[in-house]
């Protein structure tokens, strides 16, 4: 997944670690810098490498996405005000010492430490979800629902990581955002997991596991219509989301969930 690291110098790792320490709140001391060799931003993502304490990834969203950088940082503010799951900060930093990022607004992003892709995840760790599958859809409902609310599409396996010890999961590139919003972008983190989406729907919202998924979407719609202003608040102050309205911010937590399982054929 990573490239060849890149030729820093001491000087340099010490002060990009006492940047992104001051950026993230938190202390860092990077050991290394490697590129990240997967994805659409590839050119420009880079990933800074603790010895034992979570990564960082350094970013630059440049796939032909309109302000990217800023979408994906709004997406984490409000990912956090809403107190999604694994909801990880994105902070504006500069990254000098690495030529392909010079001159490149940067998003510094803590991982979710021992995360994979779930492209990547293996047959065995799959199956092991499908028997216990509580946290996996309740957490990814609730992703969904702050999906469908801010507009995130190109949603396959390889924009979603777990955790798969702690079973913890987490949405990630999300600066493609602010677009009409499709249920069924979503579909695909359900068939790679699940692998019987029907199963869902027959369950019905009331019902494992469907009840599971309707969990997690509910919990979302339901903090997001009790901070409305707030959210409405933070897409005015960012220009480029300033007209952004979604069919799903008008939908009660009740017909959020019927508006999914409808879909799920």
């Amino acid at each position: 997944m990573f490239g060849a690291v890149q030729p820093l110098t001491p000087q340099q790792l010490a002060a990009l670690s006492q940047r992104l320490s001051a950026a993230l709140g938190l202390q860092v001391v990077v050991a290394e810098v490697r590129q990240v060799a997967v994805g659409a931003n590839n050119c420009t993502h880079f990933v800074a490498m603790q010895n034992g304490i979570p990564r960082v990834g350094l970013k630059a969203s440049n796939r032909g996405v309109a302000d990217g950088n800023g979408k994906e940082k709004l997406v984490a503010e409000i990912a956090l005000s809403l107190a999604l799951p694994n909801a990880c900060q994105a902070v504006e930093v500069a990254v000098p010492e690495i030529s392909a990022l010079s001159n490149l607004n940067v998003n510094a992003i803590k991982w979710l430490e021992n995360s994979v892709r779930l492209a990547d995840l293996q047959q065995a760790q799959i199956d092991q979800i499908r028997l216990d599958p509580r946290n996996y859809l309740f957490q990814y409902g609730q992703w969904m629902a702050l999906g469908l609310l801010l507009g995130v599409r190109d949603r396959g396996t390889l924009n979603w990581v777990w955790a798969h010890g702690e079973r913890r999961l987490a949405m990630i590139d999300n600066e493609d955002c602010l677009q009409p919003p499709a249920i069924q972008d979503f579909h695909a983190g359900i068939d790679r997991i699940i692998a019987d989406r029907s199963s869902l729907k027959n369950s019905g919202p009331m019902v494992r596991p469907g009840s599971l998924l309707a969990a997690g979407l509910r919990r979302v719609q339901k903090r997001y219509r009790a901070r409305r202003a707030e959210i409405d608040e933070n897409l005015v102050a960012c220009g480029f989301a300033s007209t952004y309205r979604s069919s799903f911010m008008d939908l009660t937590p009740k017909d959020l969930v019927e508006t999914v399982f409808s879909s799920l054929t």
